[in-house]
């Protein structure tokens, strides 16, 4: 069933049933399955861990979003709402790894975007070429990124946060 789209998995034999149903052929499939079998374990426990709010719908939430669905314009001021708390959650680590001392020397956060009034929903097209795998070997991926969009400036303070964080407090699976 969970063939397109995003999708979730939350709880271990689900997890073992995906790594079960992964093609050992398959170009992607093959490269999913070695990083869920090495790490397995972690990601077993992970799925037992509450749930991160950001990205728990309550069930009265779920109502509105079904409604919202019904209404084209409501379901790009959801997707915006839901863009600027990934936003804010990203802003919030940037605080984390500043408290914990993680950071080179020097480093210092640039001013929160989130509670900027330029900021615009916007809806990058699909590339197919732009796929994760096909990227991994380049240093950046070509999407441009829109200087007023949420999402992209979550992804651009990532990535800056990511480049100014020590080697030795990056952790497999997520030091590539």
């Amino acid at each position: 069933a969970m063939v397109r789209g995003w999708w979730w998995i939350k709880d271990p034999e689900e997890l073992y049933h995906t790594l079960q149903a992964l093609h050992p052929r398959g170009i992607r499939e093959k490269v999913l399955h070695k990083h869920l079998a090495k790490h397995m374990e972690s990601l077993a426990e992970m799925c037992t861990k509450p749930i991160n709010p950001l990205f728990e719908l309550k069930t009265e939430d779920k109502d509105v979003l079904l409604e919202a669905l019904q209404q084209p314009w409501q379901v790009q001021e959801k997707a915006m709402e839901v863009d600027v708390s990934a936003l804010q959650w990203v802003e919030d680590l940037e605080q984390r790894v500043i408290a914990a001392d993680l950071h080179l020397k020097p480093y210092t956060i640039p001013d929160p975007d989130s509670t900027r009034d330029d900021l615009q929903y916007y809806e990058h097209d699909v590339d197919p070429r732009d796929d994760w795998i096909v990227r991994t070997k380049k240093e950046w991926s070509g999407l441009p990124r829109i200087a007023t969009h949420p999402l992209d400036l979550a992804v651009l303070r990532l990535a800056n946060l990511e480049r100014n964080i020590e080697r030795r407090y990056l952790k497999e699976p997520l030091w590539n």
